[in-house]
């Protein structure tokens, strides 16, 4: 309980949340500017920043300049878990959603139009929307076209 007020009141420090389909602009007021851009890759095709808060790396995945998914990520050099709660907590900060329904996997909800992840380790928390969903996809999609093409412009796959 000591920890679920305890990340609570970080939350509040951080100021509102962010919620998604906020600008750039309206994440880094919040956040401030990024500690990290890394380029898209297979993993995370589009537009990500890596944001500091607290404890806590919160990455941002942006779909036309709007971000589409937030993650909550404990640092590799800590011993902190995200309980649950928090994960539930976190997740209703940034979508305005309270009620999360529990799905038939492990650590997976779903509220409204959203699904909340917790990873195993419970050092990972993903909250995302169906535009993130529909734009990886497609992000991934052209990804491998791009490959296809590079291969084919050079005579095949390498042997």
């Amino acid at each position: 309980m000591k920890r679920l007020i305890l990340f609570v009141l970080i939350l509040l420090t951080v100021g509102a949340q962010a919620k998604l389909g906020e600008t750039l602009e309206e994440i880094e007021a919040r956040y401030g500017k990024p500690i990290s851009i890394p380029p898209a890759n297979e993993k995370v095709p589009l537009e990500h920043r890596l944001y500091k808060a607290n404890a806590y790396q919160i990455m941002v995945v942006y779909v036309d300049k709007k971000s589409a998914m937030e993650q909550m990520v404990i640092p590799q050099d800590s011993t902190n878990q995200i309980s649950v709660a928090q994960a539930k907590a976190f997740a209703g900060a940034v979508t305005g959603v309270k009620e999360w329904t529990f799905l038939k996997d492990n650590y997976h909800w779903r509220g409204g139009e959203y699904t909340l992840g917790l990873t195993t380790n419970q050092r990972i928390a993903t909250v995302l929307g169906k535009t993130y969903l529909t734009a990886q996809a497609a992000a991934k999609k052209q990804m491998s076209k791009d490959a296809k093409a590079i291969e084919d412009a050079f005579g095949g796959s390498p042997k």
